[in-house]
């Protein structure tokens, strides 16, 4: 099994989303990678992981990364709704 990423973003295609798709063998490998790109932004603990929906433009079950606080070096924000920053499918060996 592979764990697919691409990025969430509203100023973003799904064309340039899926441009930046990457693969990993383990959720541990994804979870290290999200806490990287993001800077160190929030911590694993900090993460949400939900259904989100059949996305069937891509043949996608897609889920959704929320994080429940982000530091943006300037201020900490809190969220009582995780803000979603991933989506992420798996993807089954045949």
């Amino acid at each position: 099994m592979k764990i697919i990423y691409r990025p969430a973003g509203s100023m973003m295609s799904l064309d340039e989303a899926l441009s930046q798709s990457k693969e990993f063998n383990t959720m541990e490998d994804f979870l290290d990678f999200l806490v990287d790109y993001h800077e160190n932004a929030f911590a694993r603990e900090d993460l949400v992981f939900s259904y989100y929906d059949y996305d069937k433009r891509i043949d996608w079950h897609t889920y959704l990364v929320g994080t429940k606080r982000y530091d943006d070096k300037d201020y900490m924000k809190m969220y009582n709704c995780p803000q979603a920053i991933a989506y992420f499918t798996f993807k089954y060996d045949k």
